[in-house]
């Protein structure tokens, strides 16, 4: 690390600096991607906010440039303070760490950036299809019409969040010598019949098969930490699309894949949107249980078929 890095990371927030440290222990922060890191930390700015449901949220900093258009100058993480000293009256000492650490994730993972940040689910899926294959552009908008498909922009947030809780634990089991998130049978009641599961995760549990199975697909095994790292690259996505655009059916497994995907992430924070949100469902494929069913069965199986493919390709690690 040269010496003008490290005098920039001494500038930031005291949990940042801790932040850093911890991603490079886990390994997770490298000489190829901690310029990033920091840079993206530097663009952070955090609040207290007790008026929140939740115990925290990352939203960015939006300001209307000469054109017109609104483009993010910065991030803002806001704290539940009130609900976050709750847990650790509660004898959770590690919580504020997990808060902070999960919110960070989100601020320096390229999955954020290119989906959330700059258009924050503004973000044209369509368009970046038929931007990866023009000639497909009515393929694109046949699928685009079957109501299965409808919330394939909320996907992004099934792999964010999994990465950015991921990076939280494996920093926090660290930092504390101990493994705090222990493997525990979890039902996903959503769908009908409900979904027994094995999750570590302690946020967004509902996410985590489904994130795993999407990295299998991938690189050929369950390589977690390596999503992690790639993630944290600006270009994931690309190279997401990158990777499915090489396979025979490539394109119109991932559209699916999203849409899916998409389906799940809406199920799981439907509780906490407003009507107007929620009727984009109007035909219930994401809050209809049995319907919900379908999708992840439907899910499971094209990634189980992705990941036999890159299984005999042999591309373990590597996109």
């Amino acid at each position: 690390m040269n010496s003008m890095l490290d005098f920039r990371i001494r500038k930031l927030h005291p949990k940042m600096q801790e932040y850093v440290y911890l991603g490079t222990k886990v390994g997770l922060f490298n000489n190829l991607n901690i310029e990033r890191v920091v840079s993206r930390l530097e663009r952070v700015e955090i609040g207290i906010n007790n008026n929140m449901n939740s115990y925290a949220h990352t939203l960015p900093i939006r300001i209307e440039d000469e054109n017109g258009n609104y483009v993010s100058k910065g991030i803002n993480i806001d704290i539940n303070k009130d609900k976050v000293d709750s847990k650790i009256r509660q004898g959770l000492f590690y919580f504020e760490d997990e808060i902070l650490f999960h919110e960070f994730s989100h601020a320096v993972n390229g999955i954020y950036e290119e989906w959330f940040e700059k258009l924050m689910l503004g973000y044209d899926v369509d368009e970046k299809f038929i931007s990866t294959s023009p000639i497909k552009e009515d393929m694109i908008k046949n699928l685009s019409s079957n109501p299965e498909f409808r919330q394939i922009k909320y996907a992004g947030i099934l792999l964010d969040d999994f990465v950015s809780q991921t990076i939280a634990q494996k920093m926090i089991n660290y930092k504390y010598e101990r493994n705090i998130y222990p493997d525990r049978e979890r039902i996903f009641e959503l769908s009908e019949p409900p979904i027994k599961c094995n999750c570590s995760l302690n946020g967004c549990w509902q996410f985590e098969n489904v994130a795993k199975k999407f990295i299998e697909s991938m690189y050929g095994v369950c390589d977690v930490d390596q999503f992690c790292i790639d993630a944290i690259d600006k270009g994931i996505i690309n190279k997401i699309f990158s990777k499915y655009m090489k396979r025979k059916r490539g394109f119109i497994d991932l559209y699916k894949i999203l849409g899916y995907m998409g389906n799940v992430s809406f199920s799981v924070i439907s509780k906490n949107l407003d009507e107007y949100t929620k009727a984009t469902d109007r035909d219930m494929a994401a809050r209809n249980p049995k319907k919900l069913f379908h999708s992840i069965k439907e899910l499971n199986g094209i990634l189980d078929k992705n990941a036999e493919i890159e299984k005999v390709k042999m591309g373990f690690g590597a996109f």
